[in-house]
């Protein structure tokens, strides 16, 4: 059985044998990318986006089970109209008349 590539990014194989996520899965800043700090984003953007991960690279998961939002706006009050997982909400979203 052939594991999709988010499943695959949560168990990446190390040397011991023994298998790491390539991102967070706790705290504060689950499902977000491992290392993936932006000092000056979270210094100069966050505190007016209300976000301290902005700019911090997400996982694109599920929209149902993932407690990350995948937004593209930086207005705190449309986060979920422009989430990339509903691309064609994101897209009228943006403007686009398809």
């Amino acid at each position: 059985m052939r594991r999709g590539n988010m499943e695959a990014l949560k168990a990446i194989p190390q040397e011991d044998g023994s298998t790491t996520s390539f991102f967070e899965e706790e705290g504060w800043r689950n499902g977000l990318v491992k290392g993936s700090y932006k000092p000056w984003e979270m210094l100069l953007i966050s505190w007016w986006a209300f976000d301290l991960n902005v700019g911090c690279d997400k996982e694109y998961g599920d929209p149902l089970t993932s407690q990350t939002l995948f937004y593209t706006s930086l207005k705190p009050w449309c986060r979920r109209a422009s989430d990339m997982r509903n691309f064609t909400k994101f897209l009228r979203f943006w403007g686009w008349r398809l």
